[in-house]
């Protein structure tokens, strides 16, 4: 396959160096390298430069789109920390998970083509593979490509790790699998998990069928279709669907850099680090590309909305892109929202963003577009740990440069998106009552509750309610750090308490329910648990701001707590002094779990964005805590 992969063009946007929108742009451009709020001693106080070198970012490329127009492209930093070979504005970066909506794009070509419908059943599309371990669900509802899109298929297998370069590479149809068949693939089969239609579930699987489809219907490699359908008519000269990359474009393509660097052992028998990995999931995340090319896609969309240019969709098709029409707020290949592509907008308002992320080993990107007025940004980088950046301070940058208004929620928004995210993973997850408090970096606080306390007399969970805690509070610190509604638990009343669930023939040989009222069926103080404090959400997030943040400790107490403690090869936490440091999606947590006959807590702190997250449970027949609080976790971060 040929690909043209020279020099991008620069046909979006020509200024003579000595035009005013030259001049206009230089001077945004600058501000968005400068610190953001100059004195202060977090990520806005930092320089663009100082921003990468904090976080360990090798490179890092930005396009910003002002009125449907390329306004300037930049790349700073490496694309190859071992070289020190610069980055530019054409130097390919792995765009991950931004392939979705490229791809869907594609989809919908076929779809204005007349070769399918997007509510046809996917198996009488597939011709090399089909949907067949899940036939109880699928009698009764099938898969369509419309599902695919907008992720409410019910197929698993959220994301795909990739493969080391000279991997043997498994075939589409391997990928997607068969119960206890043995393939190259380094994931689990797709199939059905839950009943189509009716929730939605990010799943990388799903995207990978649509691939399949789409390759079977027109007969022709996916790359190929790709590459005619949608990547040669714009112009996204800089951009192939290539796993693994050619040998002959290897020169100007980013190598993964931060933590997915390190190689494996040391000396002359060490394995040397993987450049990058390689997605044979070309739909879900094998795009390599530069944010210019993904500024000419972005264009396309916001002017086909318009009926402006209609070079692959009409407008009717590309309105479907980016309007959520079932479970979710997942379009056909975008996500759309108000301040943001990521948060819904409130009843009566309409959404005025749509949007999609990536990350793939060693590479993450954003990509934001304006449903009117022709705006929007594209952030590539080659770092894991680019998050903070290119998620939260680079684009509260552009859009302060341009004007396009914060894209910060306030606390009342942010605690109402909080208690809708709570309801609904109580609703998927199935437990009783909980409650969930946040501090936000700039100290702001705001709790929440889902579910019951009690459900046999109907009494709601609410914010106040307590909880008992063995191993989260420390004496002498309630007062000075005013949490008020944490106490130790001596005896067995306790005002506010959430009674705890224990479910019938327990292993403590305890009552079902751990409390009536705010009487506990047992004294904690002589069980073998040792008693120790209740609390709710709200005091537990405070607490974790204050310590981890350093106001609790002085002197080198809080580093050695952190720094000290032992982590096997398999675990996902190291324990140090008393507290955990635990791994998760959004990178390193600190903190601390608890458990109690009847009630389960959490509380973490996030230290790359300064942001803590508590919550309570009040049951014990399952653990919930991990899931429900990366799921919190990860929507303050896009709201912050």
């Amino acid at each position: 396959m040929a690909i043209a992969c020279g020099p991008g063009g620069r046909d979006l946007r020509q200024e003579p160096p000595d035009s005013p929108g030259a001049d206009e742009s230089a001077e945004r451009i600058a501000t968005i390298e400068a610190p953001r709020e100059p004195g202060s001693s977090d990520d806005a106080g930092k320089t663009l430069a100082e921003l990468m070198e904090a976080q360990g970012i090798p490179g890092l490329s930005i396009a910003v789109v002002e009125d449907y127009r390329l306004d300037w492209a930049r790349a700073y930093g490496v694309a190859d920390e071992s070289s020190g070979a610069p980055a530019d504005p054409d130097t390919l970066f792995q765009a991950a998970s931004i392939s979705k909506p490229v791809s869907a794009m594609a989809v919908l070509r076929a779809v204005q083509d007349g070769l399918f419908e997007l509510d046809d059943d996917i198996n009488g599309l597939l011709r090399s593979w089909q949907l067949e371990d899940d036939a109880e669900l699928l009698a009764e509802t099938p898969v369509t490509p419309r599902m695919l899109l907008s992720m409410t298929a019910g197929t698993t297998v959220s994301g795909f790790p990739g493969y080391k370069p000279g991997a043997e590479l498994p075939t589409v149809p391997e990928v997607l699998g068969r119960q206890g068949q043995k393939t190259p693939a380094n994931t689990e089969p797709v199939v059905v998990g839950w009943q189509p239609g009716t929730r939605y579930e990010y799943s990388g699987g799903g995207s990978t069928i649509l691939q399949l489809a789409l390759s079977d219907v027109r007969g022709r490699p996916f790359e190929e279709i790709l590459q005619e359908t949608v990547l040669d008519p714009l112009g996204m000269t800089r951009s192939c669907f290539c796993q693994p990359l050619p040998a002959a474009l290897h020169g100007n393509a980013a190598r993964a850099g931060g933590s997915a660097t390190g190689g494996n052992g040391n000396g002359p028998e060490a394995e040397p680090r993987a450049e990058w990995h390689v997605y044979p999931e070309l739909y879900a995340a094998g795009l390599w590309t530069t944010p210019t090319d993904l500024a000419r896609f972005l264009i396309e969309v916001q002017l086909s909305l318009e009926g402006r240019s209609n070079r692959i969709l009409n407008a009717e098709l590309t309105r479907k892109m980016v309007t959520p029409g079932g479970v979710g707020q997942y379009a056909l290949g975008f996500t759309a929202g108000s301040t943001t592509p990521h948060r819904p907008a409130p009843p009566g308002e309409s959404n005025r963003y749509f949007g999609h992320t990536g990350g793939n080993w060693g590479f993450r990107g954003n990509f934001v577009g304006s449903l009117e007025g022709g705006n929007g940004y594209v952030i590539l980088a080659n770092s894991s740990e680019a998050n903070p950046v290119i998620f939260q301070e680079l684009p509260a940058r552009i859009r302060a440069a341009y004007g396009w208004g914060s894209e910060v929620a306030t606390v009342a928004e942010t605690e109402q998106f909080f208690r809708d995210r709570l309801d609904g993973l109580r609703e998927e997850l199935g437990f009783i009552g909980a409650t969930a408090a946040f501090v936000l970096p700039d100290g702001s606080e705001g709790s929440v509750a889902t579910g019951y306390a009690d459900p046999e007399h109907d009494i709601a969970m609410t914010p106040p309610h307590r909880m008992p805690n063995y191993d989260e509070a420390r004496r002498r610190v309630l007062d000075r750090h005013d949490l008020p509604r944490t106490a130790e638990q001596l005896g067995r009343s306790f005002a506010g308490l959430a009674p705890g669930h224990l479910g019938e023939d327990n292993a403590f040989a305890l009552p079902a329910k751990a409390a009536e009222g705010d009487l506990m069926a047992f004294n904690p103080c002589t069980e073998w648990t040792g008693g120790g404090y209740v609390s709710n959400s709200r005091d537990l997030a405070r607490w974790a701001k204050i310590v981890y943040e350093g106001e609790a400790l002085d002197g080198p107490y809080l580093e050695e707590m952190l720094s000290s403690g032992y982590r096997g090869e398999d675990a996902e936490a190291t324990y140090g002094l008393g507290v955990y440091r635990a791994d998760s999606p959004r990178g390193e947590l600190v903190g601390h779990g608890g458990w109690f006959p009847g009630w389960r807590s959490t509380m973490y702190y996030h230290r790359d964005s300064g942001i803590a997250v508590a919550v309570q449970f009040n049951q014990n027949e399952a653990d919930f805590r991990n899931r429900v609080r990366d799921e919190l976790l990860a929507l303050l971060l896009e709201l912050h």
